[in-house]
């Protein structure tokens, strides 16, 4: 085969394969074409394939709304008028006749048709929403019986309907045209049904009192508008409901976890209180026992968070662990005795008496004699404090307060002893008034020796005392615990005291409480005006000052005494804060 024929040969076959791809696509396009018409039926007269129509309505004045159904297996012609024989088409039908929309004309109104001899007939179109000049006419044939009056009702035999007929018949539908088919040899006309096409419009309002019952009540509003949504499907979607914030579920789980660990160590904290003695074994239980009013503050803002983040469990818990602890430091919040208005006059007045049963009393622990002697002296004197004590205090500080003329604001003073076991120095007591009885050293005791001295006021013998323990450190623990019991043998002695110093201890403290028994009080815990903590006092760590967060000092006193207006003051150059009250002897 040459090289020509080849090619003429290949082209050949490209154009043959190109024009069965043309035929295959204008076969594909005529298909697509055919499947969006209706089916076609075979008409059983004439064998002619016409478009199958879908049944419409057809109204009649004052008659009910029902549907017109054409049977095309039976071929079955409307009659025009009641009682005449229905007839059968020829076998051949004419391009149907379509009248769209003439003009308006009154209900039963019939005119004479021309060389056709047909009969125009005028109906109004159904349906709610239909106007008065929304009228279908349509081509009815002529016969020779008289038409009926305009007060008479006309009489139309319609075929039998089925219940989906029925359905259709009842939704209200807006007026059509339809095209009409002719049948000249039977002389006379026969529409032609067509699926009806309702345009997108709202629903119209129906009053309450309308008698006109919807075809689907239950019917959901699928978007079909040839089936109306009914009243309960028109109304508002429910709205979802919302699960309650108090009983969702928890959130921040990794952080509860940590707030779980923070409270089982508070709550083992708060078991050690309950346990006598067992705040002498070791050195961090009484430094922990310390910081349980701090503890209190925590169990408060983890309850806070729990309840936030929806932890209910941890909630309760730390509630109760806050319950517990308020109880516990109830008189801090609740005070047990008020000062009296002329208490308060008599310390502020000037200058002060020293004959009444009235005094501001001030204690300070002095850091081993470090503290500003000028800040203290000052500081007695712009309170008119009346009974100072003084603890960790050395001979320097001593000259250095004569220096600054403590004398002249506090001529009294007794100095303890010094001794092999004293803690950071002596303890001393300074007065405004005359002191009878003074005692460097009031009871035997392994620390610094307790100086005290008795005041007269009001009448009433008044035995002061500057007490120092020592602290609980490696090794002192029984030291600690021992000084606390030598203080608390003053509950056998038949004096009204009143002890002021540094006990290194708390109101939690089991050993301290034991030392109050049941004749001292703790004048903070019996103000009801908070914590006052004083220490540590002027620390820094990186340039940020470390709050006072424990309460050590304290001013313990019978019962017979009410203290009053407490409140610390820092003073330079020492590690704690001066404890100042008003007291008042009853």
């Amino acid at each position: 085969m040459t090289e020509y024929q080849f090619d003429f040969q290949r082209k050949r076959a490209e154009q043959e394969h190109a024009q069965q791809e043309h035929s295959q696509q204008a076969g594909a396009r005529d298909d697509v074409a055919a499947t969006r018409a209706m089916s076609p039926i075979d008409d059983e007269l004439n064998g002619v394939w016409q478009t199958r129509p879908m049944p419409t309505e057809r109204v009649l004045p004052d008659q009910p709304t029902v549907p017109i159904v054409h049977d095309f297996a039976q071929t079955q012609s409307m009659p025009a008028i009641a009682g005449q024989e229905p007839q059968r088409p020829q076998a051949r039908l004419e391009e149907p006749t379509q009248v769209l929309f003439p003009q308006p004309a009154t209900a039963n109104e019939v005119s004479t048709g021309g060389d056709d001899d047909e009969a125009t007939q005028v109906m109004p179109s159904a349906g709610p929403q239909a106007s008065p000049s929304a009228e279908v006419t349509q081509v009815m044939p002529a016969t020779a019986q008289t038409r009926p009056g305009p007060a008479e009702e006309a009489t139309q035999i319609l075929p039998t309907q089925s219940a989906a007929d029925a359905a259709y018949a009842a939704m209200p539908t807006r007026p059509i045209a339809r095209p009409i088919a002719q049948s000249p040899a039977a002389g006379r006309t026969r529409p032609m049904p067509q699926r009806p096409q309702y345009a997108p419009q709202p629903a119209p309002q129906q009053p309450q009192s309308s008698a006109v019952a919807q075809p689907f009540p239950n019917a959901m509003n699928t978007g079909d508008e040839s089936m109306p949504p009914s009243s309960a499907s028109a109304a508002a979607p429910a709205r979802p409901r919302r699960r309650n914030w108090f009983l969702r579920g928890g959130k921040h789980g990794f952080l509860s976890f940590w707030l779980w660990l923070v409270t089982f160590a508070l709550m083992a904290l708060m078991s050690i209180r309950f346990i006598p003695g067992l705040d002498m074994d070791g050195r961090a239980l009484p430094e922990l026992i310390a910081f349980l009013p701090v503890a209190g503050v925590i169990s408060a803002g983890i309850a806070v968070l729990a309840f936030w983040w929806r932890r209910w469990l941890l909630t309760a818990v730390s509630v109760a662990c806050v319950v517990l602890q308020f109880s516990w430091h109830m008189g801090y919040f609740i005070p047990a005795a008020q000062l009296s208005s002329e208490a308060r006059a008599a310390v502020a007045a000037e200058p002060v008496a020293t004959d009444d049963a009235y005094a501001r009393i001030m204690t300070l622990n002095a850091r081993e004699g470090k503290a500003d002697a000028a800040s203290i002296v000052q500081l007695v004197t712009d309170e008119h404090v009346e009974v100072l004590a003084l603890q960790e205090v050395n001979d320097d500080l001593l000259q250095r307060l004569s220096d600054a003329g403590i004398a002249k604001v506090l001529p009294h003073r007794v100095v303890g002893e010094s001794g092999n076991s004293d803690n950071g120095g002596v303890n001393v007591l300074y007065t405004k008034a005359s002191m009878s009885r003074p005692s460097s050293n009031l009871l035997r005791i392994e620390t610094s020796a307790m100086s005290a001295g008795t005041v007269t006021m009001g009448g009433h013998q008044v035995r002061f005392v500057s007490a120092h323990p020592n602290s609980p450190t490696r090794g002192k623990q029984g030291l600690w615990g021992a000084g606390l019991g030598t203080i608390g043998d003053l509950k056998d002695y038949d004096w009204t005291y009143v002890i002021m110093g540094d006990f290194n201890s708390t109101w939690d403290h089991p050993r301290f409480r034991e030392l109050l028994g049941d004749r001292f009080v703790d004048a903070s815990e019996q103000a009801g005006r908070g914590y006052h903590f004083t220490y540590p006092s002027n620390v820094e760590v990186h340039g940020v000052t470390v709050p006072s967060v424990i309460e050590i000092d304290h001013i313990i006193h019978d019962k017979g005494v009410t203290m009053g207006d407490l409140t610390t003051v820092t003073v330079p150059g020492s590690d704690h804060k001066a404890l100042l009250a008003t007291m008042q002897v009853d």
